[in-house]
């Protein structure tokens, strides 16, 4: 058959799956189990309107088999067309697991083409079987998937002379739920202030769009047009005025989900005008919106506690991404319940049954984009400045592959985008906080060492309620300015361990990581990295398999990095080198180990990614480049095979 076919990923070979076996029963009139596809299905790209098309052949006995992986969550329809031939497809869409989600036969009685609609989910990918009627000749056809978008509220406004009126603007004003489903979007607009920005918000993956701000007469004045995620333009130089901004999809693309953000310049008079004198500690709070919400609440009733426990020299700042889902009000209730984002330095107060704090409103914001955490970073410099800042990121984690996942916009942080949104913002940390699962890792922890020199982060999955924070902060209740980022850090672990150490529970370990000491602990890996040889490796796996790993079982890889080189420098399986080199490890961890809590299994304060089979791999392992250069750890895992 003849098809656009591009490489596919090692991983394709862990599909387990079969043929159509009920190809010779067209009419399915019940489905079958789980299906299976052979290791090689054809590979379909979407373009950026999320269509697909092209020729293949097929005979009376074969199965087709393609996969793909939609940008968009939409519905879908895909049809399988004979060419001038004899031919009678039909068609099967599956899952990832190969559950059947769509199937037929044929689209009419008179028509014995084959058609399937689906509502389909960004990121996930899908296969699709073609087969052809038993009996019926061998022959061409055609197939074709195309997404169906639904326009948003604001059209008609694609020309200038059709923008949609956004009125006279003097504060920053979010338009939310738009869609890019043709060539060009235009909003009008009028400010009374010079200067200003204007930018939109959506994921690249989905479609790639452009931004331009036009004059009365449609003359571009400013443009952006990059490849990453969102596009932003000053109107820096611009006089007070009416406006016009073109939304486009570059080489024509289109996008399911995006946001506009027009925002206005200052006027001569600051409307908050920054405090004169700096606070001695400022704790920045990162909360993105997750079906944690009812947790993110109750933790919003406890940073409140934690206020009025504090000396007026300490200061909370907060980005609180409610979830759309579970709507909370604010203001001691003068903000009904409202779903988006916004900001606010935390109020004062022991009513755990309401949220006082008042919230400057943002519209929705993806708080997996790292320009959502540097704008919130730097406001909080200019609004509660300090001698000293904190940082938790409040959410849910998955190690090598980040934290912090915003349900709404399908996004969520990288490592490395923490680390870019932190240092664009221009704030100095002394401590960050992970108040998320599985962020201990040493890859991490290594990543992080130009923005924090002190890291507190958990090894192990966290409970739903995570830190609580009416204690996690009590080392700031007496002489804060004498704290330090390590002791701020250690106070963090006792609360830790009195909320859940000898509770039974296994979340019960948190750790607190000099990463100035990093340096040393990565170095002992290399050396150790140069000696392993090929005949100590039956012990090593046997080690590796003995030690603790965490994450429930979902993460079989993420193994204690004390107790692996704790028990290979006292093996007898391994070389008397590779001993040493594994009690330098384990010495150079300690060194780093600032504070620990006593877990219930031991814990050494930080995991390492090991997998021990390709089952086991993750490849957000790749994205720590800086890490794997100076550990060599690929070294271990091409001896392991994997």
């Amino acid at each position: 058959m003849a098809w656009f076919i591009r490489p596919s990923r090692a991983h394709r070979a862990r599909l387990n799956l079969e043929t159509l076996e009920v190809r010779l029963n067209p009419s399915w009139s019940s489905a079958p189990a789980l299906v299976s596809i052979p290791s090689a299905p054809v590979a379909l790209t979407l373009n950026n309107q999320q269509v697909a098309a092209g020729n293949a052949a097929i005979t009376a006995g074969e199965v087709d088999y393609y996969s793909f992986t939609p940008a968009w969550s939409a519905s879908y329809t895909l049809q399988a067309s004979k060419n001038a031939s004899r031919i009678d497809t039909i068609m099967g869409l599956y899952d990832a697991r190969g559950s059947r989600v769509a199937w037929n036969d044929d689209i009419s009685d008179a028509n014995t083409n084959s058609q399937v609609s689906a509502n389909l989910v960004a990121g996930q990918k899908y296969f699709l079987a073609v087969t052809n009627y038993t009996g019926t000749a061998n022959g061409n056809y055609t197939l074709g998937v195309k997404a169906t978008l639904t326009d948003d509220a604001k059209e008609n406004n694609d020309s200038l002379t059709t923008a949609t009126n956004l009125g006279s603007l003097n504060a920053a004003t979010t338009v939310s739920s738009l869609v890019m489903a043709d060539t060009a979007d235009y909003y009008k607009f009028t400010t009374s202030t010079a200067g200003g920005t204007a930018e939109i918000q959506f994921k690249n993956a989905q479609g790639d769009l452009d931004l331009a701000i036009l004059d009365t007469a449609g003359k571009v004045l400013a443009s952006s047009a990059g490849s990453s995620d969102g596009e932003k333009v000053s109107m820096a130089g611009l006089a007070a005025g009416s406006y016009t901004l073109k939304v486009s999809g570059k080489s024509g693309a289109y996008n399911p989900a995006y946001s506009l953000v027009v925002t206005p310049g200052s006027s001569t008079t600051p409307v908050n005008p920054p405090p004169a004198s700096k606070s001695d500690w400022t704790i920045a709070v990162y909360m993105t919106a997750t079906d944690l919400a009812s947790y993110g609440a109750a933790d919003v009733n406890e940073l409140e506690a934690a206020v009025a426990g504090l000396p007026g020299t300490v200061k909370i700042s907060l980005f609180y991404d409610q979830w759309s889902s579970q709507k909370y009000a604010t203001g001691g209730g003068t903000q009904a319940a409202w779903g988006d984002s916004g900001r606010a330095i935390v109020t004062a107060d022991t009513n755990m049954n309401s949220i006082k704090t008042t919230f400057e409103r943002l519209g929705e914001k993806n708080t997996g984009d790292p320009a959502t955490l540097t704008s919130f970073l730097a406001w909080t410099v200019t609004a509660a400045p300090a001698n000293r800042y904190g940082l938790v990121m409040w959410n849910h984690g998955s190690g090598l592959d980040g934290s912090n996942y915003d349900d709404e916009s399908n996004d969520n942080l990288k490592t490395s985008e923490i680390i870019s949104g932190v240092k664009n913002s221009g704030i100095k940390l002394d401590m960050l906080c992970f108040d998320a699962c599985l962020m201990g890792m040493t890859e991490i922890a290594y990543a992080l060492r130009d923005i924090t020199p002190v890291l507190v982060a958990s090894q192990e999955l966290e409970a739903g309620t995570g830190q609580d924070y009416t204690t996690t902060f009590a080392s700031l209740k007496t002489n804060p300015a004498q704290v330090d980022g390590l002791t701020l850090g250690k106070g963090m672990v006792d609360s830790w361990s009195r909320q859940y150490v000898g509770t039974g529970v296994p979340e019960d370990t948190l750790s607190v990581i000099q990463t100035d000491r990093l340096p040393g602990l990565v170095a002992a890996l290399n050396t150790f990295s140069t000696v392993i040889a090929t005949s100590d490796m039956a012990a090593f796996r046997s080690v590796a398999n003995s030690v603790s790993t965490y994450g429930d079982g979902s993460f079989p890889a993420y193994r204690d990095l004390g107790q692996l080189m704790r028990g290979l420098s006292t093996s007898t399986g391994v070389s008397s080198n590779l001993r040493s080199a594994a009690a330098s490890v384990a010495t150079a961890l300690d060194a780093a180990v600032f504070a620990r809590t006593a877990d219930s299994r031991g814990s050494s304060g930080l995991s390492i990614y090991t997998p021990l089979s390709t089952a086991q791999t993750d490849s957000a392992f790749a994205d720590y480049a800086g890490y794997i250069s100076v550990t060599n750890w690929t070294r271990v895992l091409s001896l392991l095979g994997v």
